[in-house]
C-alpha cells in the first residue's frame, strides 16, 4: 500500500496538469473515446474541458469535428496558443455553462472519478442548462475495511497525535494505492451515475466493524492499483442545489511547488 497525504495547492504540474508524465496511456484512452463518439458528434458543436493546453481538442479538429478547448489556466492558453493555433481555446471557468454548445465532454473523467464538490457541482451547473454531457455515465467504488498494517502505519503514541491523524482521515485529504489482493477484510460497493440525469444524494457510511472507509475509481481488473482517498467518517453530498454554485478553477499554475519554475517565454 502507498499512502499520500498532501494539499493539491503542493501537487507538482508534473504530478498533476499539463505537464503530466506518463500522459500517454491516458491520452491514448482520451483519444480512443473520441474516435468510439466521431460519428456520434459529426455535425455538432462540442465543448473539451478541462481541456488543458489544448491536445485532445487538436485531436478533435483533425478528425474534422467542430470543437473548441475550454481551461481557466493562462499558462495553458499560452502552450495552446503556441503548440496548437488551429485551436479556440476560451479561457474560463468550465463551471459557468455556456448553452450554445451541442455537448460537453469532460476530458479527464475518461480514466477515473470520485463524486468530489467540483466534479459534482460542475455536472449539475450544465444539467441546469441541457448541454449534454460525457462521458455519459461513470462509476466509482467504496471500499470498506480492516488493515492492521495501516494501523501499524497511522499509529503515533501521544494522544494529540493521534487525535491529529483521525482528522486527517476523515475528510478525503489522504489518497491511498492499493491492490484488492491486500486486502484480506473488505466490502466493496459500486456506484453507477448518469451525468445527465440528476446525480442522487450521495451517502456512504461507515461500516460498523470496519476501521477504513475509501472512495476510489474504479480499475478494469481485481490486480489493478486502486487509486482513492480515505473517508473514515463516511462521505456525505447533495449536488442537487436548484442553482449555479461555482467552485474555483483548477489553475495549474497556482498549485505549482518551488520545484515547478515556470519558463517567463510560456507565460
Amino acid at each position: 500500500m502507498l499512502i499520500s497525504h498532501r494539499e493539491t495547492s503542493k501537487s507538482a504540474m508534473t504530478d498533476i496538469g499539463p505537464f503530466q508524465i506518463d500522459f500517454s496511456k491516458n491520452f491514448q484512452l482520451q483519444k480512443s473515446y473520441v474516435d468510439q463518439h466521431l460519428n456520434e458528434w459529426k455535425d455538432r458543436k462540442g465543448l473539451f474541458a478541462l481541456g488543458g493546453v489544448g491536445r485532445l481538442t487538436n485531436y478533435a479538429l483533425s478528425l474534422g469535428l467542430e470543437v473548441d478547448c475550454m481551461d481557466a489556466s493562462i499558462l495553458c492558453e499560452g502552450v495552446c496558443k503556441r503548440e496548437y493555433p488551429n485551436v479556440n481555446f476560451i479561457k474560463a471557468n468550465a463551471m459557468n455553462p455556456v448553452s450554445s454548445y451541442d455537448y460537453l465532454f469532460l476530458e479527464d473523467l475518461i480514466y477515473g472519478f470520485i463524486p468530489t464538490s467540483f466534479w459534482g457541482h460542475l455536472i449539475n451547473n450544465w444539467q441546469m442548462y441541457n448541454v449534454p454531457i460525457y462521458p455519459k455515465y461513470l462509476s466509482y467504488n467504496v471500499y470498506r475495511f480492516n488493515s492492521q498494517e495501516l494501523d501499524e502505519r497511522f499509529y503515533l503514541p501521544e494522544e494529540t497525535a493521534r487525535a491529529y491523524i483521525k482528522k486527517v482521515l476523515t475528510y478525503g485529504h489522504t489518497d491511498i494505492y492499493f491492490c484488492e489482493n491486500e486486502l484480506t477484510d473488505f466490502t466493496k460497493e459500486v456506484i453507477n451515475l448518469d451525468l445527465n440525469k440528476p446525480l442522487p444524494v450521495i451517502t456512504h457510511e461507515p461500516y460498523e466493524g470496519k476501521k477504513y472507509t475509501v472512495l476510489s475509481r474504479c480499475t478494469a481488473n481485481p490486480h489493478d492499483v486502486v487509486r482513492g482517498k480515505i473517508f473514515n467518517a463516511g462521505y456525505h453530498k447533495n449536488f442537487r442545489t436548484n442553482q449555479i454554485v461555482i467552485d474555483p478553477p483548477y489553475i495549474p499554475e497556482h498549485h505549482r511547488t518551488n520545484r515547478d519554475p515556470i519558463p517567463n517565454d510560456v507565460l
